[in-house]
């Protein structure tokens, strides 16, 4: 469990933005400087899969929300929560959660087991996504495995959590997303 936490913040702190802003500065008492600092997403979804059960997803669920309350940066940002079921996103959240609330939505989840999609149908259905801070899709280790023989999917912004089982071994970074078991 240590290793799946650094691990998540590991790649979700690697992807965070970047801006200018007017800070204090440390060289010179009471003057201000322009610095690149380090900021939070505005906007994060996360993506279930429905072809997930509930005995085996609820444990990085619990991990990702405890991450998030902890960490500064993903405190302040607003979520939104989708479940991937049937070729579609279903909104499971309104728009915009805050970090507090979160745990509540994922609560809410009844859906398990259902057909999902190929990854053809994701990368269509994804690009409405590719502009919000960060994706983070929960699914299975075989669509983890079949995620490998695709080129890429075109999503800069997409992380990929996955509940390990006996066959399978972390994967590390597939078609140029960073996936990470539990």
């Amino acid at each position: 469990m240590r290793k799946f936490d650094s691990e998540l913040r590991r790649a979700l702190t690697k992807r965070l933005p970047n801006r200018l802003d007017y800070v204090v500065s440390y060289r010179i008492e009471g003057a201000v400087e322009l610095r690149e600092i380090t900021t939070g997403h505005d906007r994060v979804v996360i993506i279930i899969d429905c072809e997930t059960d509930a005995k085996t997803i609820v444990p990085i669920l619990d991990a990702l929300v405890r991450f998030i309350k902890k960490d500064n940066y993903f405190w302040l940002s607003y979520y939104s929560v989708f479940l991937w079921r049937d070729e579609i996103f279903s909104p499971l959240s309104p728009l915009r959660v805050s970090a507090s609330r979160l745990g509540r939505h994922f609560e809410k989840i009844d859906a398990y087991g259902n057909a999902s999609g190929s990854w053809e149908n994701f990368k269509e259905i994804y690009k409405s996504h590719k502009n919000v801070g960060q994706a983070i899709l929960i699914t299975t280790a075989r669509k983890v495995t079949q995620l490998r023989e695709m080129r890429t999917i075109g999503a800069n912004n997409l992380l990929l959590l996955y509940p390990k089982d006996d066959e399978s071994e972390n994967k590390g970074t597939i078609a140029g997303v960073p996936c990470i078991a539990y």
